[in-house]
Formats: C-alpha cells, sequence, structure tokens
C-alpha cells in the first residue's frame, strides 16, 4: 500500500493571501492530519455563463464533512506537486484555469492553505458521470448554505474569494 505524502510548512503566525511559506518535513497524509499539521490543497471551481457555481456535496459516510456542500474539486497536493499540476491530474474537461488566490482552512480536521482556481463551462460541457454528485447555485443560494452551515471551510473560503476577486463588481 502506497502511503500519500505531503510537504508540510511552519506555523506562521499571521497568514495572508501570497504569503510564501517555510518547508518542514514531508509525512503521510494522515500523520499530517493527526498532528495538525499545515499542508496545501488544491481547490476548483467551475463556473457556468450564468455565473452559477457548481458544487459538490460530499457523502454522508465522509469522515470529514459528511453530507456537506464542497468545491467542484477539491484534493491535497502531494509532494513535488503544486497546486496547478495537481488540478490538472483531476479536470472533467480541458479548459483554461485562472487562479484566484489562496486561503486557509483551519479546524478541528484541516490545516491547509487552499489554492483556488476557477474555470467557466456550462453543464453541458460536462459529463453526466462528472455531475453525479454536484449542482449548479446561484451565488445567493450557495451564500444561503454558508450561512445555514451546510458547506465546507472550503467552499466557504472559496466563495469569499471569488466574491471579492471574481464578482466584485457585481454587488453580490
Amino acid at each position: 500500500m502506497t502511503q500519500t505524502l505531503l510537504q508540510t510548512y511552519k506555523q506562521p503566525n499571521h497568514w495572508k493571501d501570497g504569503d510564501k511559506l517555510e518547508k518542514t518535513e514531508v509525512v503521510g497524509k494522515e500523520e499530517a492530519h493527526e498532528r495538525g499539521l499545515l499542508h496545501l490543497s488544491a481547490h476548483l471551481l467551475i463556473i457556468d455563463s450564468q455565473n452559477r457555481i457548481l458544487s459538490r456535496k460530499r457523502k454522508s459516510d465522509d469522515f470529514r464533512y459528511a453530507d456537506l456542500w464542497t468545491s467542484t474539486v477539491g484534493t491535497h497536493v502531494l509532494i513535488e506537486n503544486d497546486y496547478l499540476s495537481t488540478l490538472q491530474e483531476l479536470l472533467p474537461i480541458h479548459k483554461p484555469l485562472e487562479f484566484i488566490g489562496e486561503f486557509r482552512v483551519h479546524d478541528d480536521w484541516e490545516n491547509e492553505i487552499n489554492g483556488l482556481y476557477i474555470m467557466r463551462a456550462n453543464e453541458e460541457d460536462l459529463s453526466q458521470a462528472f455531475l453525479n454528485d454536484k449542482k449548479f447555485f446561484p451565488k445567493e443560494e450557495l451564500n444561503n448554505l454558508v450561512q445555514r452551515n451546510k458547506t465546507t471551510p472550503h467552499l466557504k473560503g472559496g466563495l469569499e474569494l471569488i466574491m471579492l476577486k471574481v464578482f466584485k463588481t457585481d454587488n453580490a
């Protein structure tokens, strides 16, 4: 059985989008979570021509964040990879990605710096198999889900970032 290895980073006292991180040790994914070590995660939000955001519903038996809505695609960044190379391996279709920025998730389960990308695509561009556990939401409906604690902190952080950087002229 191959162990999933993550690069971990020194815990910054204060962190903001774009700050450089200092590498520490390489450990297995579960050890990183058990010890609360800072690591990287890559996330993608697909936005359609109506500015709806595609969100994925986590399974009810997921250990972390069961039954919550989350980013379209999210995954840990393995050693020797970066946000973009990690996401490109998981893309449902090959369209341009736009880097939006980074945000931090630090709770009982995760201690991550998350790199967020968006892709512009419509439902008809995506396979039915890919859409199985996903739904396009208007921004207002996603904000409502955030307010009701029905989203992961990853979707909440990603949504806050795209509201600032993508939809900033949009009165959203």
